[in-house]
């Protein structure tokens, strides 16, 4: 059985775009997988949790 994964059909990147994940991960559902290095989370994964939390992402 094959599987196709669903991903978004945009990549955005850009001052702000952390303050936007909220909003853009509730446009695909309910719950958000984040992918990151210790490197690139380090600074921002306390800012993505808030606005997913905010935004009513698990």
């Amino acid at each position: 059985m094959s599987r196709m994964p669903l991903a978004p059909g945009r990549y955005i990147q850009g001052a702000g775009a952390i303050r936007e994940v909220g909003i853009r991960a509730g446009r695909m559902g309910t719950s958000a997988l984040i992918i990151g290095g210790k490197t690139a989370l380090s600074p921002c994964g306390a800012d993505i949790q808030a606005n997913l939390a905010k935004k009513g992402q698990h």
